[in-house]
């Protein structure tokens, strides 16, 4: 797990909890995000405190298919089975 934090070379964050962050609090410490993988093959990345849209990426079959890990009621629903 390390080496894939080591490799992040930057992080996204929703705008305006950067406005309002807290002194002495960091954005990792304040944040309230998800990330949601479309159907098409986007992860949505969303800020829950402000309900808003941060920013998306696109990504390959393997890594959509590699992401679809939840085992929560809500996703089985929906018919996610690659556990």
């Amino acid at each position: 797990m390390a080496n894939e934090y080591e490799a992040i070379s930057f992080f996204m964050h929703c705008g305006k909890c950067l406005g309002e962050l807290p002194e002495g609090m960091s954005p990792k410490g304040y944040a309230q995000q998800q990330i949601g993988i479309t159907d098409d093959g986007y992860a949505i990345i969303w800020c829950n405190r402000h309900d808003c849209f941060i920013g998306k990426l696109q990504l390959s079959e393997p890594e959509k298919d590699q992401l679809k890990t939840c085992s929560c009621s809500e996703c089985n629903a929906k018919g996610v089975v690659n556990h």
